[in-house]
C-alpha cells in the first residue's frame, strides 16, 4: 500500500497567518484559498512505503519542519523536510536516523526553537538484537539543517525497559524537553530529559510518574520554563476505565503542586491519548479521547 505525506492547506495556513487580500478570518485563523495541498515525502526506493506518525513544529519566522515513519528503504525509517515561509520545501527530505540496520523506527517527534533550531525524537529499535529492548533516540538540527552531532540515546537504562511514546516540547531558555513511556520490570513509568540545543543533556532522566502504571505522555511549556504533563493513568486499578491526569513542573523538573485528575466522567469511560497545550502565559488547555 502507499501512501504520501501531505500538508493539508487549513494546517499550513493556521501555522502561517499570511497577509493576504484572499483571507477571510475564520475564527482568528485566516485561511488563505489559493494556497493547494502539496506532497512533503519524496518518491524514493524500489518501495515507495508507507507514511505515518507524522509531527510539525514552526519557528518564529514561519518556518516549519515536519517529521514523519517513512518505509522507502523497506523498514520504517524517520524522515524530515523543511518548508520555509513561503510555503516552498527548502532542500530535499532528510534521513534522521544513522543507522546502518534494516530496524525500525517509529513515532517521532518534533520541537522547534524560535530561532530555528529543532529537535526530532522517536522509538528505536536498533539495540534490539544486542540488549532485547527498544529505546528513545533523538536528533538535533541547527537552523541550516546540519545535524548537530549524531543519533543519541535518551533514555539511560540499557537492560530491561521497552520505551515509547516520547512527547518534546522546547523551554525559555533554549532547551528541550523529552518525555516518555518507560516499561521496566513489569510496570509502566513516565520519565523525561531535559536536552541543551547542542544535544547534550541537562542532568539525568528524571521520573514524572512511576508508582502506577502509566501511559501515552504529552508535553508543553510556556517562556517561564514552567512545563506541564500529562498522562493516561490507571492507578484505580489495572482492569478499571482510566483517567488523564497532569502535572506542573519547574525548569529544574521538580514537580510544582501536586499533580490533578482532568477527566470528571464517571467511572465506566475508557479514555485512550491526551494532548495538551500551554500558551505563554502559563494557561493551558489538555485535550482526550
Amino acid at each position: 500500500m502507499k501512501t504520501n505525506v501531505f500538508l493539508f492547506t487549513l494546517i499550513f495556513t493556521a501555522l502561517l497567518i499570511i497577509n493576504c487580500p484572499a483571507q477571510k478570518p475564520i475564527s482568528n485563523v485566516c485561511i488563505n484559498e489559493n494556497l493547494l495541498d502539496f506532497k512533503v515525502n519524496e518518491r524514493a526506493g524500489k518501495r515507495f512505503g508507507e507514511k505515518s506518525d507524522v509531527s510539525i513544529a514552526s519557528d518564529a519566522s514561519g518556518n516549519s519542519v515536519i517529521s514523519w515513519t517513512d518505509s522507502r528503504n523497506g523498514d520504517p525509517d524517520i524522515y524530515c523536510q523543511k518548508i520555509n515561509a513561503a510555503g516552498d520545501l527548502e532542500g530535499q527530505n532528510i534521513l534522521v536516523n544513522d543507522d546502518n540496520k534494516n530496524i525500525h523506527q517509529l513515532s517521532s517527534e518534533i520541537a522547534m526553537l524560535p530561532s530555528g533550531e529543532f529537535i526530532i525524537a522517536w522509538v528505536d529499535y536498533r539495540n534490539l538484537n544486542d540488549s532485547g529492548y527498544n529505546f528513545i533516540y533523538a536528533q538535533v538540527f541547527d537552523q541550516y539543517l546540519n545535524k548537530v552531532g549524531p543519533n543519541f540515546k535518551v533514555n539511560s537504562d540499557s537492560t530491561g525497559t521497552y520505551c515509547s511514546a516520547p512527547s518534546v516540547t522546547l523551554t525559555g531558555k533554549g532547551q528541550f524537553i523529552i518525555t516518555w513511556q518507560d516499561y521496566n520490570n513489569g510496570k509502566n513509568s513516565l520519565f523525561a530529559q531535559i536536552i541543551n540545543s547542542d544535544g547534550e543533556p541537562v542532568g539525568d532522566n528524571f521520573v514524572v510518574k512511576s508508582s502506577y502504571s502509566y501511559g501515552k505522555p504529552s508535553i508543553s511549556s510556556n517562556t517561564a520554563n514552567t512545563f506541564i504533563i500529562s498522562w493516561i493513568d490507571t492507578r484505580v486499578g489495572p482492569y478499571s476505565s482510566p483517567d488523564v491526569y497532569a502535572q506542573l513542573f519547574s525548569e529544574d523538573g521538580s514537580g510544582t503542586g501536586s499533580m490533578f485528575k482532568v477527566n470528571s466522567d464517571v467511572e465506566g469511560e475508557y479514555l485512550m491519548s491526551t494532548k495538551l497545550s500551554m500558551n505563554a502565559s502559563g494557561e493551558f488547555a489538555i485535550s482526550y479521547v
